[in-house]
Formats: structure tokens, C-alpha cells, sequence
């Protein structure tokens, strides 16, 4: 078993700051005729800032590029109204050229 801390730097709200990160790939080879992505969830604990966020998706070549396409979730422990605690949407990872 490989251990290792693995982080996730914010580009928005959070402004750099690391948090810890947790998540797991599946890369099990088609079988013959499938398409084929690479199955990646990964979560984070934003610590101080009460809540908690997980992104479910596959990564794949678009034109060339390796790109994440991801749901996500995110859950507040401290909300305004007892409706908005859990957000959803969706994002795009690719490298940074």
C-alpha cells in the first residue's frame, strides 16, 4: 500500500490554500469494442470552512488533450436556509499549457 499526502489548492474562494484530498482511479481495460475513459473520484474537507466537496467523473483525450469531466457536489455544514446545504454541478480539468 502506497501512502502519501496528496493536496488541493483552490483557485477561488479559498485563495491557495491546501487542503487535503482523497480519491481513487479505475483504469480497467475495456473489453474488446468498448469505449474506454478512466473512472476518478476524489474528495476534499475545506477544514475551517465547514463543508466538504466530492467530484465523480472520467478522464479521456479530447482532441489530443488528457480532460476530466466531473460532477460535483458540495455540502455546507452552516447554510442561510435549511435547503441550500448541498450544491451540484459540473466541471472540466485540463493541463495547464
Amino acid at each position: 500500500m502506497v501512502v502519501s499526502r496528496v493536496v488541493f489548492i483552490s483557485p477561488l474562494q479559498a485563495g491557495g490554500e491546501e487542503f487535503l484530498m482523497m480519491g481513487w482511479a479505475n483504469d480497467t481495460p475495456p473489453p474488446e469494442g468498448l469505449d474506454h475513459m478512466t473512472a476518478i473520484t476524489f474528495a476534499v474537507n475545506w477544514g475551517r470552512y465547514g463543508s466538504l466537496s466530492s467530484w465523480s467523473g472520467g478522464c479521456a483525450l479530447e482532441e489530443g488533450i488528457p480532460t476530466m469531466s466531473m460532477i460535483w457536489n458540495l455540502v455546507l455544514a452552516n447554510a442561510q436556509f435549511d435547503w441550500d446545504h448541498i450544491l451540484s454541478n459540473s466541471d472540466s480539468f485540463r493541463p495547464k499549457k
